[in-house]
């Protein structure tokens, strides 16, 4: 690429991760047994983000597509499309905002779904939704894939994985000012995810 190429690029990405803000960001962590079905309500104007942390998963979108998910992949659907993560496709679904979840913080909490009984649990899924918006550079937003499917380990997301790790890691140990640091974790993943998209 051209230098001059190179550097409109490199201004323009600088401009849109500085410009992209994170507003009211809720996180769960869900934990399932080995049958499951979860769904997501259409929330305009948010983002909705997944990362498989254990087990497997189908992703499915509301005009039906489907995506077989597994340990290590991710899903930013940036416009808030409704979707729905079962284990099996004949499972029945349960609105994601009518479990309880037990406090972990103000914005953080944690789903347990599971019905066998086990200790260790099949599945484990690390959730947030957020306001999402790009800042400065209008009408961009718009052009973002309604979903992104992410191989945290490809090359287009380098260092990923650790960050989406330390996430879980904060998640699951609640310290003093987790909360605070997931927010700061969201922000630089969703910085990424935009930064390869735009790439």
């Amino acid at each position: 690429m051209p230098t001059d190429q190179f550097a409109l690029s490199s201004d323009l990405i600088n401009e849109l991760l500085r410009g992209m803000r994170l507003r009211g960001v809720e996180y769960r962590r869900i934990q399932t047994g080995p049958t499951f079905g979860l769904g997501f309500a259409e929330k305009p104007g948010h983002a909705w983000f997944h990362f498989m942390a254990v087990g497997t998963a189908v992703l499915k979108m509301e005009d039906g597509t489907t995506y077989a998910l597994s340990a290590g992949n991710a899903v930013f659907i940036s416009h808030g499309a409704a979707h729905q993560l079962f284990s099996h496709t004949d499972v029945p679904v349960q609105d994601i905002d009518r479990l309880d979840g037990a406090p972990l913080g103000d914005t953080v909490s944690a789903v347990d779904t599971g019905t066998d009984g086990s200790p260790t649990p099949r599945t484990i899924v690390f959730s947030g939704c957020m306001e999402f918006e790009l800042g400065s550079i209008h009408g961009l937003g718009r052009l973002m894939p309604g979903l992104m499917l992410i191989d945290a380990g490809g090359q287009r997301y380098p260092g990923l994985v650790p960050i989406l790790t330390t996430m879980e890691r904060e998640v699951s140990a609640a310290r003093v000012g987790f909360a605070g640091i997931l927010a700061r974790l969201a922000d630089v993943v969703a910085a990424m995810v935009v930064r390869g998209w735009v790439e």
